[in-house]
């Protein structure tokens, strides 16, 4: 519960999610841009994002058009493959934490509860 408020510990996350994008060449996928000189443990200051959170069909396809279920199909995709090739994945991925950004592209947000799968 500790690290789910510990700001430091969710930038250090979202830096992680944004390498392993940027790894992969996953361009459609984002995570926002952490400023670290203005983040503290108990303030996060990262990238505003413009959008809808992905609650509302409707909502989503203004932006996807009648691509609403391939946009699903790559935030589905992208964090399977996060959980295989990430030293972290993102652990509380719902709907509301998951938005379509006005460019069409996938932001994911809140980063303050990750997993990791221990190599054996």
């Amino acid at each position: 519960m500790r690290e789910e408020v510990n700001f430091i510990a969710e930038a250090k996350n979202i830096k992680s999610f944004r390498g392993f994008l940027e790894r992969h060449g996953i361009t459609q996928v984002v995570a926002p841009a952490v400023y670290d000189e203005f983040t503290t443990a108990r303030v996060l200051t990262m990238e505003r994002f413009d959008g809808v959170p992905m609650v509302d069909l409707s909502a989503i396809q203004r932006f996807t058009g009648d691509r609403a279920e391939e946009t699903l199909l790559l935030v589905l995709n992208t964090w399977f493959a996060s959980v295989l090739g990430n030293e972290s994945f993102h652990a509380d991925v719902h709907a509301g934490n998951l938005m379509v950004l006005n460019d069409g592209r996938v932001g994911f947000i809140d980063f303050g509860i990750v997993g990791r799968i221990r190599q054996i």
